[in-house]
């Protein structure tokens, strides 16, 4: 029975990767406060929030909403969520893919989380 129960555990932790990303559970928090931290620091970023993330593979896909300056121009708003996603992709190892939504800022908004 002893034995038993050894066998099952370590079948238990090779398995439990593959299940994880089965079920499509999201980054562990640690990478997901690496995302928030390193989008929100990307130059013209006021607040990011709705940061969502799955498996693919062995990699991560990130969505994530950035709040902008509502007066900036389309183009400058497309130039910062190409920043952040080049920062995403080259700073974070397991980040594979990254999808970022742009938002307008508005005044006294908060940063909320949601992973």
């Amino acid at each position: 029975m002893v034995v038993s129960i050894f066998i099952f555990q370590a079948a238990w932790k090779i398995v439990r990767p593959s299940v994880e990303q089965l079920v499509d559970r999201g980054a562990p928090e640690e990478i997901c406060r690496g995302i928030e931290q390193l989008a929100g620091s990307t130059p013209g970023v006021l607040a990011v929030h709705a940061i969502r993330t799955r498996h693919i593979g062995s990699g991560i896909e990130v969505d994530l909403h950035v709040l902008v300056d509502p007066q900036i121009s389309v183009e400058e708003g497309h130039r910062i969520s190409e920043e952040v996603k080049r920062r995403l992709l080259e700073y974070i190892s397991d980040v594979v893919d990254v999808v970022v939504h742009l938002e307008p800022y508005k005044d006294g908004e908060r940063r909320r989380r949601r992973w």
